[in-house]
């Protein structure tokens, strides 16, 4: 991380007018001082060695070993830097110079929260501490919180403008804020002083990616194609980032042209995406196809073809599709979710059960998986009780899965309705849970009405169909069953209304929501 190499050229390899050692013996005193004066002239392993010296004088000195853990720092040795650090805190926690060190060795590894409570403790005492102003500032940045992280970043920057690490850290906070204005100011200001360097501005261009900023990617790509003009990863990158930002046609036509050049495999793939986007079907399948004709051993590519084939054309053709990707990448979980959704769209409804049943053994954490086994659980047959069987398993093992205690909630109470005084118990315990977990989940307050109507508690089933109709306005179904319920509480306008709803919405609504669920489940993120 560049953060951390600013640190260690800006502080830790600096002595600090602050450090008290904790030995007054002058051989640990000279010791210290050798240690210090190898770390600055970067040689690590002596300093190392002359820190553990002074050690075996006074295992007790925190200078000696806030040195040593300076020392396996620089050295890439961050687990022995932590201890060293934290041991020389132990012993005098008011060492400034160590407390920066442990923050900057915490952000190398990772652990952010900790690095940010070094540095806070540093800037209790020194608040103008620029080094840990801009570790706090990176810290928080790295746990998500860039409104926190922005004033000690732009205090940094205030201090030293003339460092383009902390400027772009700036940047970063208001990307992550959605302060695009500002973003772009600092990215022109950062631009001006990286004009001939590729390297920096390629490095901002990452940056811009990795927060989602597409437009402002657009024009770094922009820039750096004429510095690069014949760069083909500039060329894709910036068709890339086209398709993300929305811009399709742009985005078509920047990959012609360079199809028009040379014929990549990935170029195709990426232009079935935003043909797909632009609603072009055909010319999006063809370059799916194209795709896996030029790399026929990908697997993504066969995957985005097989699905294109499944979402808008032929169901037939993407069981042939999947069936050979399955039969190339025999470990693909998505081919095999694919083969089983595509079996379950032709009305197989054993294979799909079978090939879904055998998915979920490959993939026995994969929420999509069971989402497609709870669909093609009524249509199961004899393979119902297998597919109950995995859910039992899987609620246990993810219970704050919402849709997996929806289903298995579903299949309890599917099994009930023809079990008269058969508990519904775990059936209402399992759709509670889906709705505690997910309260727009408008299918699981359905099936709830319905139980609440075996129990024959119409205030229940009330309050469940009426919630479902605030999530969900078009279901005819919810207002079907509101009709005989309203009756019944002695609401006839309300039944009234109900009735009048159903009548329009039972022939505009989906009659085959499930296959509609199943091509959703298979779209993939791309579709």
């Amino acid at each position: 991380m560049m953060y951390t190499v600013l640190l260690l050229a800006s502080s830790l390899l600096v002595p600090n007018p602050y450090f008290q050692a904790s030995s007054n013996t002058l051989a640990v005193r000279e010791l210290c001082n050798e240690a210090r004066r190898q770390l600055n002239e970067q040689n690590y392993s002596e300093a190392r060695e002359t820190a553990s010296k002074a050690l075996k004088i006074d295992a007790q000195s925190a200078q000696a070993l806030t040195l040593l853990g300076q020392s396996e720092f620089a050295l890439g040795n961050l687990t022995s830097a932590e201890h060293h650090l934290t041991e020389a805190l132990r012993i005098d926690s008011t060492l400034t110079e160590t407390h920066r060190a442990l923050g900057a060795t915490f952000l190398r590894q990772g652990q952010f929260n900790e690095a940010q409570r070094q540095f806070e403790a540093v800037l209790r005492s020194h608040p103008d501490d620029i080094s840990s102003l801009y570790g706090l500032g990176f810290s928080l940045l790295s746990q998500d919180k860039p409104s926190q992280a922005l004033k000690p970043l732009t205090q940094a920057y205030h201090m030293n403008p003339s460092d383009s690490e902390i400027l772009t850290g700036v940047m970063q906070a208001y990307l992550k804020l959605g302060q695009l204005d500002q973003a772009r100011s600092v990215l022109n200001q950062l631009n001006r002083r990286f004009a001939n360097d590729y390297a920096q501005q390629m490095q901002l261009a990452e940056i811009l990616v990795n927060e989602g900023a597409y437009i402002l990617a657009i024009v770094q790509f922009q820039n750096l194609l004429k510095l690069s003009p014949d760069s083909y990863e500039l060329n894709y990158d910036l068709a890339l980032a086209y398709h993300r930002a929305g811009k399709e046609d742009e985005a078509a036509a920047q990959i012609h042209r360079m199809l028009s050049q040379q014929e990549r495999a990935e170029l195709e793939n990426l232009l079935g995406e935003v043909e797909e986007k632009r609603n072009n079907y055909v010319q999006a399948l063809a370059a799916y196809r194209k795709a896996v004709e030029l790399q026929p051993k990908s697997e993504e590519y066969q995957l985005d073809y097989a699905t294109e084939l499944n979402q808008h054309w032929n169901p037939t053709e993407a069981l042939r599709a999947f069936s050979a990707g399955v039969k190339t990448f025999p470990s693909s979980v998505t081919l095999w979710m694919g083969l089983g959704g595509t079996y379950y769209l032709l009305g197989k409804y054993s294979e799909a059960s079978e090939t879904l049943l055998h998915t979920s053994e490959m993939a026995p954490d994969n929420p999509n998986v069971y989402a497609l086994l709870g669909l093609a659980y009524d249509a199961a047959g004899p393979l119902q009780k297998a597919i109950e069987q995995r859910f039992v398993d899987y609620v246990k093992a993810h219970p704050s899965d919402a849709l997996g205690h929806y289903f298995y909630g579903k299949i309890l109470l599917d099994q009930n309705q023809h079990k008269a005084g058969t508990s519904l118990d775990q059936a209402q315990q399992e759709l509670s849970r889906a709705v505690e977990l997910n309260p727009k989940l408008s299918q699981a307050h359905l099936d709830l009405a319905k139980l609440f109507q075996m129990r024959d508690d119409t205030t229940a089933v009330r309050t469940q169909l009426e919630t479902v109709i605030k999530l969900n306005p078009e279901s005819s179904d919810a207002y079907y069953r509101l009709i005989p319920v309203y009756r019944k509480l002695g609401e006839p306008e309300k039944a009234a209304i109900a009735a009048e709803k159903f009548r329009q919405l039972k022939d505009t609504e989906n009659a085959d929501a499930p296959r509609e669920q199943v091509k959703k489940l298979l779209s993939g993120p791309n579709q």
